[in-house]
């Protein structure tokens, strides 16, 4: 075991420091090719749990968080069989992982939990994919790909989510597997489970799974669904009733998100984000098409699990009318997990496609820039420094062995 992950495991806080030595190291060296190695994603991984361990927002803000934080302090004083009876939405894995957190009597474990999820699901398929690829890449390449994966999305609403975000990447995470490592085992179909008992719109990212293998020869199909996919769940709504509960919970739900939920995306951070989401997914639709008429010995959507991103950049076009703004939970899937169409586009010479990979470093520092913006105005970084420092290895396996000793 190396000295480095010995000191975040005792740590976890010590790694935001290992993390940016590493990269400096790195970026200064003269070597020129960078990999990505098991360290780094450990790194990475802690740095945004204890991240996550200490989000504090600031008091008039609303924040998903601390209605789950409510939720634990309600769980406390209930049966974990009780609970599991009366979840009329069959949402087993939240009610699990909340019980579990209840019995820690640290409702801060939660974000932590979340957080290791997310990103230790995205460093590995960055990590492994990387790998197969047998490729060293240039430090423009290595934080294309690193800021693409990390640094893109908002790290404090995906954390902050808990459940939504996490679900879509159990989901993702289990076709990677099914798809692109050929393990089609009990544990690629307890990911989708465990999706499912999280969150009930995760119904519709599995049923695009589902029609995307389905309509795989019958593109236009598949765009149709994806692009219109609003206005197909109006005419769902219309007969939800006929659907069995799970279907149904999950319509109503997506109806809420469309169209009844009030708007909550009014600053420029959000404006700028939204944009930022447009010109992202777009230029990829574009430029994976273009790649694919150019090299048609080498179309990248006979990768399915490619393809399957492809749907969900269409989707999330689609779904750009949630007046909510939760199309950047299907965003998000299509970002983190970009480093599988943008290494084969990084093999490419065509100019139009290096223009794009520039193209897409530029958003992600942008979007980085944002994200930094978001935490001055929104968060108390003040109080989220002193309980993230807070966090020690040993108060982790504490609360965990609490946690499994409720059971």
């Amino acid at each position: 075991m190396s000295i480095p992950l010995l000191l975040i495991l005792f740590y976890p806080p010590l790694s935001f420091v290992l993390l940016i030595s590493y990269f400096f190291y790195e970026i200064s060296s003269k070597t020129g090719k960078i990999q990505f190695n098991k360290v780094l994603i450990l790194l990475v991984v802690f740095a945004f749990a204890s991240y996550g361990y200490g989000i504090t927002s600031k008091p008039w803000l609303e924040n998903d968080l601390y209605r789950y934080f409510d939720e634990i302090e309600n769980f406390k004083i209930l049966e974990l069989l009780k609970i599991l009876k009366s979840d009329k939405k069959f949402l087993y894995t939240r009610d699990i992982l909340f019980y579990f957190v209840s019995r820690t009597d640290n409702i801060r474990f939660l974000p932590f939990i979340v957080a290791i999820n997310i990103y230790g699901i995205c460093g590995y398929v960055l990590y492994d994919y990387a790998k197969c690829s047998n490729l060293k890449f240039t430090k423009i390449e290595f934080m294309t790909l690193f800021m693409c994966t990390f640094c893109f999305i908002n790290p404090t609403s995906l954390i902050a989510n808990i459940r939504c975000v996490q679900a879509y990447t159990f989901v993702a995470f289990a076709v990677y597997r099914e798809v692109i490592q050929k393990k089609k085992n009990i544990i690629t179909v307890l990911f989708y489970f465990l999706a499912l008992g999280l969150h009930v719109t995760t119904i519709f990212v599995i049923l695009l799974r589902i029609v995307h293998k389905i309509f795989t020869r019958f593109g236009f199909l598949t765009v149709f669904v994806c692009f219109f996919f609003s206005q197909l769940i109006t005419i769902a709504y219309n007969y939800h009733m006929y659907f069995g509960s799970l279907i149904s919970n999950a319509i109503l739900k997506a109806h809420f998100y469309f169209f009844e939920k009030p708007e909550t995306e009014s600053g420029m951070h959000e404006k700028i984000s939204r944009l930022v989401a447009i010109y992202y997914m777009v230029s990829t639709i574009f430029v994976v098409f273009y790649h694919d008429h150019f090299y048609k010995k080498q179309k990248l959507l006979e990768n399915k699990f490619i393809s399957y991103l492809y749907s969900m950049m269409i989707f999330t076009l689609g779904a750009l009318s949630i007046s909510a703004g939760a199309y950047w939970r299907f965003e998000a899937i299509v970002v983190m997990f970009s480093v599988v169409y943008l290494i084969p586009l990084m093999k490419c010479k065509n100019w139009i496609i290096k223009i794009y990979l520039r193209g897409a470093l530029l958003v992600a520092s942008l979007s980085t820039l944002m994200n930094l913006m978001y935490i001055s105005v929104y968060l108390d970084y003040s109080a989220m420094l002193e309980k993230s420092l807070s966090l020690t290895g040993v108060r982790i396996l504490f609360d965990f062995c609490k946690g499994v000793y409720a059971f």
